[in-house]
C-alpha cells in the first residue's frame, strides 16, 4: 500500500512544473501592486494563485499540472491596465512575465461590438499542413465568462468562429502549445500560421 502511495504521489509530481509570475511596465521595469490572479482552464476556471505583485514585479511561484491556464493582472482603481495571458503548462518549468501600459483615458468609455457575424478561418501548422483537430478558445480582451466561445478544426484545418467582439482573441491550442493572438471583427486574416508562445 505504501508503494502505491509513494507511486501515485511520483507520478502527480511528475506531470507537475514550477511556474514563476511577475509583472512588468513596457519599459520592462517591475511594476508593484498588481493584483495577479491564475485559473486552471481545465477545471472550471478554479483559482490557483491570487497575489498582489511585490517591489521586484513578482506575484509568486505554484507548482501547477499540465494544461491550459490563464494569467489576469489587473489594477482596477490603479494606472495599469489589465492584462491577460493564457498558457500551456507542460513538464518544464515557465516563467511567466506579463506587460502591463498605463491607463489611457477612456473619454465615454470602452466600445465592445456584439454581434453574429461569422468568419471561416484556416489554421495551418509551422510547415504549412493544415492543423486537424486543434481547439480555439475565443474571447474577448477582457475575458468576460459569458463570450468565450469553444471551436474545434476539421481535417483540412478550418473553423467557422462566430465574432463576438472586436478585437476578437484567439487561444488555439495544438499538441500542447499554445498561441494567443488578436483579430479584427471586421477584416480577420484567412489564413492563421500556428506559431507557439
Amino acid at each position: 500500500m505504501r508503494n502505491l502511495l509513494i507511486l501515485l504521489l511520483f507520478c502527480q509530481l511528475a506531470t507537475a512544473a514550477p511556474v514563476t509570475f511577475s509583472v512588468l511596465d513596457v519599459s520592462g521595469a517591475p511594476a508593484t501592486g498588481v493584483l495577479v490572479i491564475v485559473q486552471n482552464l481545465e477545471n472550471h476556471e478554479e483559482e490557483v494563485l491570487r497575489a498582489l505583485t511585490d517591489e521586484r514585479g513578482d506575484a509568486g511561484r505554484r507548482e501547477l499540472r499540465s494544461g491550459l491556464y490563464r494569467m489576469i493582472a489587473t489594477a482596477p482603481y490603479g494606472i495599469w491596465q489589465t492584462n491577460i495571458k493564457e498558457f500551456m503548462v507542460g513538464s518544464v518549468p515557465l516563467e511567466i512575465a506579463l506587460p502591463v501600459q498605463c491607463m489611457p483615458t477612456h473619454g465615454y468609455g470602452d466600445i465592445v461590438v456584439i454581434g453574429t457575424t461569422w468568419a471561416e478561418l484556416h489554421f495551418l501548422q509551422p510547415d504549412g499542413q493544415p492543423m486537424s483537430n486543434a481547439e480555439i478558445l475565443v474571447r474577448d480582451r477582457t475575458a468576460t465568462l459569458s463570450t468565450e466561445r469553444w471551436y474545434k478544426t476539421d481535417v483540412q484545418g478550418r473553423a467557422k468562429i462566430e465574432m463576438i467582439s472586436d478585437p476578437l482573441v484567439l487561444i488555439v491550442l495544438h499538441h500542447d502549445s499554445a498561441m494567443t493572438m488578436e483579430i479584427p471583427e471586421h477584416n480577420p486574416p484567412k489564413v492563421i500560421k500556428f506559431t507557439p508562445d
